[in-house]
């Protein structure tokens, strides 16, 4: 199903081989904005093979002006790139790894998602803090290959069949994993390990200790449910349809460590969600229809 590339090149070039055109933009008319509401719209058009060969990612900008900038980092390397464009959708090629895509558009309003991708082989997964305030990680082979996977960290290797995962408990920090699979040529994957949250709120539910893995989110391009202010301060907006006047929707947040910090059941189609009582950085919204469980949003938001 998926191809191979054969000229692959190693994780230290990243930057250098994404997909990314570029438009040198021309004075345009700009019209003024009272608030902003834009978004970027992120799908995983072509997934990462076992290998480590390059995915596509589809990036669509949704109520911004043009022309836009576009930055994208490594966030654990050097490595960034990015530009002026005034397309509103386009693509970028990408590699295992965790990275921040920023977009500001012509009127100041600005984006920003945070996401890891991995090939199906190699999977990091961040799980509980632990009483000593280390951190366990769980690395798992989702491959449907029958051929293993073998990883190094510094001196350390292990192998790692498909179907097989290990557990591992470690301090705060970056690293980096060498990657080799029988038949493709070696790749890294870099994460960072963050210290164990103590300034949580704690929740309601009972699903507050849960995990939840990042993911690349696929917003449905026929939805017309939006979510606002990107970065916001304490209040988001989630406005599920212009035309509907009473829901009935389930609202989860999650902080950036897969952790439940908020839930609650909104009946209007344009809510305001209170989220004063949590720590700037990275959390992950998700609204799901309570009568068939369809999903109506799932985005990254920063409170700064």
């Amino acid at each position: 199903m998926r191809k191979k590339i054969n000229n692959f090149k190693t994780y230290s070039n990243l930057i250098k081989l994404f997909v990314f055109t570029i438009i040198v933009s021309s004075t345009a008319l700009v019209s003024a904005q009272s608030t902003c509401n834009f978004d970027q719209e992120l799908s995983l058009l072509r997934g990462i093979d076992d290998c480590g060969d390059g995915g596509i990612l589809g990036v669509d900008l949704v109520n911004g002006e043009a022309p836009y900038t576009v930055s994208l980092r490594d966030m654990f390397g050097d490595d960034s790139t990015g530009g002026v464009t005034n397309s509103s959708n386009f693509r970028i090629r990408v590699f295992p790894g965790t990275f921040e895509l920023k977009t500001i558009d012509a009127n100041g309003c600005e984006d920003i998602n945070v996401f890891e991708i991995y090939a199906d082989n190699f999977v990091v997964e961040k799980l509980d803090c632990l009483a000593n305030g280390r951190r366990a990680v769980r690395l798992s082979n989702n491959s449907t290959s029958s051929l293993p996977v073998r990883v190094s960290i510094g001196g350390f290797g292990f192998s790692l069949n498909a179907g097989a995962s290990s557990t591992f408990n470690v301090n705060p920090g970056n690293y980096t994993f060498r990657v080799t699979r029988p038949g493709c040529s070696p790749y890294n994957v870099s994460i960072g390990v963050d210290a164990c949250a103590t300034t949580a709120k704690s929740s309601k539910s009972s699903e507050a200790s849960s995990t939840r893995k990042l993911e690349i989110i696929d917003n449905l391009a026929t939805s017309k449910a939006k979510l606002y202010p990107n970065p916001f301060s304490d209040n988001i907006v989630i406005d599920l349809n212009e035309t509907q006047k009473t829901v009935n929707a389930e609202v989860l947040v999650y902080d950036i460590n897969g952790r439940l910090v908020h839930q609650n059941n909104i009946k209007d189609s344009k809510s305001t969600i209170n989220l004063e009582d949590q720590v700037t950085g990275a959390y992950f919204v998700k609204v799901i229809d309570a009568a068939n469980g369809e999903k109506l949003i799932e985005k990254q938001v920063i409170k700064k």
